[in-house]
């Protein structure tokens, strides 16, 4: 009996702690018809039901413009090849009406990232011409990244107004941000939009890690984000659509960039 009953506890902890949520997020600027400057992103990610922690694994990929892609190395003062493979987790807590995350990043740089694998594979499948300059990519080391975020939630008339500060710093990027969502929840689908005003503090993966600018590449100072988009939601399933509209990030920067976000989720 004794032996039964710690069974049916082990059971109820692990159904507990694993009924939650799986998700496939795909970030590109294929959408807008462009290839370039923070091209993209994959993760795959699980969020625990018992607490509230997710564990994720994500690539991003940057790259020069796809005019580029046949040359052996971009031109400079275009955005350099790189990418950034890492392990990450994220950790939400609430204190008096506030939300606090915490999401630290391990990885790599470089051929480790396997930014430029996930990029073949992908024009591959949708048969686009491969870039030819990964060879030139910024060099590998070892990653660490804080990104810190401090919500303030206010309700209107059932609109939820978010004020936030953003914090990210690491041997990678260091940049601050202050910004204001907003969102509407309906039954099946809640519409979302965003401003994001960023200052950066530094950007190794436009100046490269000696900080000497060797790809004629200055970040700019301060950029400016919009973001609006919509999830639907049926059961236990849910679709998250976003499009993010960037001024430009660096000084040599052609045209402001844009791109999109779709997370595809399942809860069980």
């Amino acid at each position: 009996m004794r032996v039964c009953k710690i069974t049916l506890i082990i059971i109820t902890i692990f159904t507990t702690l694993f009924s939650s949520e799986v998700g496939i997020t795909l970030i590109n600027d294929a959408f807008f018809k462009t290839d370039k400057d923070y091209t993209g992103s994959n993760n795959i990610y699980y969020q625990f039901s018992s607490i509230p922690l997710k564990v994720l694994y994500q690539i991003d990929v940057y790259t020069p413009e796809h005019t580029y892609d046949k040359l052996p190395s971009p031109p400079l003062n275009s955005h350099p090849y790189a990418g950034f493979g890492y392990f990450g987790l994220e950790y939400i807590n609430f204190f008096n009406y506030l939300t606090v995350t915490l999401k630290p990043k391990l990885g790599f740089t470089g051929q480790a990232s396997n930014a430029s694998r996930l990029q073949d594979a992908i024009h591959t499948i949708i048969s686009v011409d491969k870039f030819n300059g990964w060879s030139t990519q910024i060099e590998q080391k070892l990653i660490y990244q804080l990104d810190f975020r401090v919500d303030k939630n206010f309700n209107l008339n059932y609109i939820n107004i978010l004020p936030f500060i953003y914090f990210e710093v690491g041997n990678l990027k260091n940049r601050e941000s202050i910004g204001l969502e907003i969102s509407k929840d309906y039954y099946y689908f809640t519409f979302t939009s965003q401003y994001k005003l960023i200052h950066t503090s530094s950007n190794l993966l436009l100046s490269g890690f000696d900080n000497s600018y060797k790809y004629a590449v200055v970040p700019n100072n301060y950029i400016n984000e919009f973001i609006y988009g919509i999830e639907l939601k049926h059961n236990n399933t849910g679709l998250i659509i976003k499009n993010h509209y960037q001024s430009k990030e660096y000084t040599t920067q052609n045209r402001a960039h844009k791109y999109t976000t779709i997370i595809n989720y399942l809860k069980f």
